[in-house]
């Protein structure tokens, strides 16, 4: 029955291409990727954010 439907709107050939699976990995690893960069950033940026507050304590206690 479900063999039926799926392929009365979906034709044989079209259910057994690869085509789309190559796109979907590839938006897996652009997907990975981003969330790799973003917790980079986030951590370099809170870094960077102590070491400015520790430079600029620095140069307000120069006479």
């Amino acid at each position: 029955m479900l063999g039926r439907f799926v392929s009365r709107f979906f034709p044989s050939d079209l259910l057994s291409r690869k085509e789309g699976q190559d796109l979907a990995e590839y938006g897996m690893l652009a997907a990975l990727i981003a969330v790799v960069v973003i917790v980079a950033l986030v951590t370099v940026g809170n870094s960077l954010s102590v070491l400015w507050g520790n430079i600029t304590t620095a140069f307000a206690a120069l006479p």
